[in-house]
């Protein structure tokens, strides 16, 4: 009945910060989020003692967030760019690893060493959904959104692998460089086959049933919302990592997607969309509720290993800068390569500086680095309590807090919208009738590939207005018009 209860305040949590985002302009929604979580665990008694158990995170929270950012990203432009992204989604990860694993050991020592690699391996993704809620008006390029996007994908799977050797070294107290690489290169390699031949397969499963006509949306929808949890528990069971089965599959699924054949299709999208848009919303906002309840630990000092309020703060305020000032490092170092060539890595056209912070101040920390913190064990081998667990996961949400503040403040006057003179308002409608007209496109093709006519016959002379999607319905019997 307690997690009952405490699943409710959660929920509502959740729904109350929907309503406030209407209301409080000035505040992005996963801050509002953060605030209420604070005073949930402040004024709802029980509250911040709940713990939900570390196993169901990555499969509940993680695969179905990773899932829902595959369908969001252009296949094309992540291969186009992909030299880039896995630099920024790997290389940036292990240096950020080694960089906040030995800053944090060197200012706190008790915490072990493996123990701060750990938290650097959480705090490697960035969230790039945290960025675009941001409520500031914030003008990145394409291709920095390709970047971000790219990168938010592919380095929740290298923050967590990374994660989970570190805790396996601290549980164990061995490690061993050889064997770690061979352990990841099966991890790597094993998860992205297996999540691309599952991925596969489900996409040929959706598509045979399509082919018998059973065109059902809601079981549709049904499928491919149990997609993630399926294709992280097989691989698993294969012992591969089931995170990059997950990006895998789900890059798999997208790229088959990607233009609609007939009307089920589009209403199959439709639908689809809507729920992986209540989901996503559901399970980021449950996240960050759940990091501004973690934020009262800040000041119990029985959870802080001895140290006072002050002293984790300034913990708080250095991981994070040694966090950052890496990702501007290495962001630098590629725009000033790229520059050399006669290119650019963000596509903006200002400084190589100016460019290299915004896409540094861009890589907020969000749900993902919070349900990967939560992770870790209570106990090592032996029974023994695992050192500086809940500072390490009152690091991790103070450092997430500072990332997403920093990002709120600072976009809005790095990359400011252009003033709107009238040609943006022209722009947006040019757009939108080119658009307007590449579905119409689609539709007479879709028409044409099941043998519709091209024009509706005319009666009494005048020809009617038939939408395309109601014309392909009727001749297959339907009465419902469908949606295009």
């Amino acid at each position: 009945m307690e997690q009952f209860e405490f699943i409710l305040v959660v929920l509502a949590c959740v729904g109350l910060s929907s309503v406030m985002d209407h209301v409080v302009e000035k505040v992005s929604l996963p801050v509002l989020q953060v605030i209420l979580g604070l005073a949930a665990s402040l004024l709802v008694p029980g509250v911040r003692e709940a713990r939900v158990e570390s196993e169901l995170f990555l499969v509940l929270f993680i695969a179905p967030l990773l899932l829902n950012e595959t369908r969001e990203v252009d296949p094309r432009r992540l291969w186009q760019s992909r030299a880039d992204i896995l630099s920024l989604a790997v290389g940036l990860v292990v240096a950020s690893v080694l960089a906040v694993g030995y800053v944090l050991h060197w200012l706190v020592p008790s915490i072990p060493l493996a123990a701060a690699f750990a938290l650097g391996g959480a705090l490697g993704p960035t969230d790039a959904a945290a960025v675009t809620a941001l409520k500031s008006s914030v003008n990145l390029s394409d291709r920095q959104t390709t970047l971000l996007s790219g990168e938010s994908l592919i380095n929740d799977a290298s923050g967590v692998v990374a994660f989970q050797f570190a805790v396996a070294a601290a549980v164990t107290g061995s490690f061993s460089l050889a064997n770690a690489a061979g352990t990841f290169l099966v991890l790597f390699v094993g998860g992205i086959a297996v999540g691309a031949a599952l991925g596969a397969v489900v996409s040929a499963v959706i598509r045979l049933l399509e082919d018998l006509g059973l065109e059902d949306v809601t079981s549709h929808a049904l499928y491919e919302l149990m997609a993630p949890f399926l294709v992280y528990l097989v691989a698993e069971a294969l012992h591969v990592s089931g995170i990059l089965a997950v990006v895998a599959a789900g890059i798999v699924m997208a790229a088959s997607r990607l233009r609609f054949h007939s009307t089920f299709e589009a209403r199959r999208s439709l639908v689809s969309g809507s729920l992986w848009s209540v989901i996503s919303f559901l399970i980021n906002g449950t996240v960050f509720v759940l990091l501004g309840m973690q934020l009262p630990h800040v000041a119990a000092p029985g959870l802080a290993d001895g140290l006072v309020p002050a002293q984790v703060l300034g913990v708080i305020l250095a991981v994070a800068a040694t966090s950052m000032l890496c990702r501007l490092l290495w962001v630098y170092a590629l725009e000033v390569a790229h520059r050399r060539r006669g290119g650019s890595l963000c596509g903006r056209g200002g400084s190589a500086l100016h460019d290299a912070l915004v896409t540094t101040v861009a890589g907020a920390k969000g749900a993902v680095t919070l349900s990967i913190v939560l992770t870790l064990p209570a106990t090592v081998a032996g029974g023994a309590p695992f050192a500086g667990r809940d500072l390490l996961v009152t690091l991790a949400a103070g450092v997430i807090l500072v990332t997403l503040l920093a990002a709120d403040a600072a976009l809005p006057r790095l990359a400011p919208q252009p003033a709107d003179d009238g040609s943006c308002e022209r722009e947006r409608r040019r757009d939108g009738r080119e658009c307007a007209g590449r579905r119409r496109g689609n539709a007479r093709a879709a028409l044409r590939a099941r043998g519709a006519p091209r024009r509706p016959r005319r009666r009494g002379g005048v020809r009617p207005r038939v939408w395309p999607g109601l014309h392909l319905c009727n001749r297959a019997g339907v009465r419902e018009p469908g949606l295009l």
